[in-house]
C-alpha cells in the first residue's frame, strides 16, 4: 500500500523553524496559513506557539485569529515558505506516514470546516446588516453641536446619524469599545454601503472613539457624505468622516 507522510507533523516541523517573535506582517501570515489549511482546530497549534514570544498576549492572539477568514487566500504554502528562510528544508520527510485515504478524510473534513465557516459568516453578516438598519431607525439625524463635528470644525449632513449610548447599547446588545474604552454619550452613525445596500455602520463617539459594527462587512463598502445624483462626473474620495466632510 502506498502511503504519504503526515501534512501535519511537516505543518509543526516547519513550524518549529519560525520564530513566534517575528514581525506581526509574518506571524499574521502565519495564523492565516493554519487557518487555511486545518481551520478553527489549528488555534491550538498557533496559540502554542506564539506563546514562545516575549510579546505574547493572548487577547491579541485569540482576536487576530478570529479576524482571519479561513478562505483568505494565504494557504500552508505561505508558512512553508516563511519556514524556509528561517532554514527548514522542504524535502525533508519527518513524521509518520499516513495512508492516502486517511490524507483524503481530512481534505474533506478541512472543506467541510471551511464551508461551515463561510455559512456562519453570511449568517452573522446579514445579521448584522439587519441592525444596521435597525440603528438608522432608531437615531436621529446629526446635529451640528456634536462634541466630536465641532471640534473637527464641521457641520452635520443629511447621511449622518446620532444616537444615545445606552439607546444603541440595548439595540445591538454590546457596548461598542475602542482600544478597551468603551464609546460614549451621542454616537455618530455613518452608514456604509455596498452595491446600494446598507451593510453595517461606523460608530463615533463625542471623543473621537471609533468602533464598528461586530460582524459587519466593510470591504468594497462606503459611507455617502452626500446623496449622489444619476450622473456624475467626479466624486471625490475620502478616509474617515471628519475628513469627507
Amino acid at each position: 500500500m502506498s502511503t504519504v507522510f503526515d501534512h501535519h507533523q511537516r505543518i509543526l516541523e516547519a513550524l518549529s523553524y519560525i520564530p513566534p517573535d517575528c514581525e506581526r506582517d509574518v506571524w499574521f501570515r502565519v495564523a492565516a496559513a493554519l487557518k487555511n489549511e486545518e481551520g478553527e482546530a489549528a488555534f491550538e497549534t498557533f496559540d502554542m506557539w506564539s506563546k514562545a514570544s516575549p510579546n505574547y498576549s493572548a487577547a491579541d492572539t485569540r482576536d487576530t485569529w478570529r479576524s482571519i477568514r479561513p478562505d483568505a487566500g494565504i494557504t500552508i504554502a505561505t508558512l512553508f515558505a516563511i519556514a524556509k528562510r528561517y532554514g527548514y528544508n522542504t524535502r525533508s520527510k519527518v513524521g509518520t506516514v499516513v495512508d492516502p485515504k486517511e490524507v483524503e478524510r481530512r481534505r474533506v473534513e478541512r472543506d467541510a470546516r471551511v464551508a461551515q465557516d463561510a455559512q456562519q459568516r453570511e449568517v452573522k453578516r446579514k445579521h448584522a446588516a439587519s441592525l444596521a438598519l435597525a440603528i438608522i431607525e432608531k437615531a436621529e439625524p446629526a446635529r451640528d453641536d456634536h462634541p466630536y463635528l465641532l471640534r473637527k470644525g464641521v457641520s452635520a449632513v443629511d447621511t449622518l446619524y446620532e444616537i444615545d449610548d445606552t439607546k444603541l447599547q440595548k439595540l445591538i446588545g454590546y457596548r461598542p469599545q475602542c482600544g478597551g474604552a468603551h464609546l460614549e454619550g451621542r454616537i455618530l452613525i455613518a452608514p456604509v454601503t455596498i452595491n446600494g445596500a446598507i451593510t453595517t455602520v461606523e460608530m463615533i463617539d463625542e471623543s473621537g472613539r471609533k468602533s464598528a459594527l461586530a460582524n459587519g462587512e466593510k470591504a468594497g463598502g462606503c459611507w455617502f457624505a452626500c446623496a449622489l445624483p444619476e450622473k456624475s462626473e467626479r466624486i471625490l474620495i475620502a478616509e474617515g468622516v471628519a475628513t469627507a466632510l
